[in-house]
């Protein structure tokens, strides 16, 4: 939904399935919106590549929505395996060479904050790049 919520806005139904907007009739993939109005200007813009996205799925009819966690051969998400690629991409620790610890003597905000701007000069996405404590400057500058 990050990538596209303008088009979530626009949504009637923010519980929908994937099986509810996207459709197969007669052998051919296609949409079945449900929007409150028409997308227009940026919206309409994700829509196009949304559907670019999606366009060359592959999905099965017969099989019902799931979630699959592609990092783990398993399917099944771990908060524990996300850590492990979380800190091999930031920070070239990985399960094989050493253990990160967080260091003690310095106060847990300190170390969450150290930990996003280390997540946004490796180029990892997160919601918003602002202070938390002062919400005027980006965490890298304050």
């Amino acid at each position: 939904m990050e990538n596209f919520s303008r088009l979530y806005m626009l949504e009637t139904n923010k519980e929908c399935k994937i099986s509810d907007r996207w459709c197969l009739d007669n052998m051919e993939w296609h949409g079945n919106w449900a929007w409150r109005s028409n997308p227009r200007g940026r919206a309409a813009t994700d829509l196009v590549d949304m559907i670019r996205l999606v366009g060359n799925l592959v999905l099965n009819p017969n099989s019902r929505d799931r979630w699959f966690w592609a990092l783990d051969p398993s399917g099944k998400f771990s908060v524990k395996a996300l850590a492990c690629l979380v800190k091999s991409k930031s920070i070239g620790v990985d399960e094989t060479n050493q253990i990160f610890i967080w260091n003690p003597w310095v106060p847990r905000k300190v170390n969450i904050s150290i930990w996003r701007a280390n997540l946004l000069i490796c180029g990892v996405e997160i919601a918003s790049v602002r202070c938390v404590l002062c919400f005027l400057e980006d965490e890298v500058n304050c």
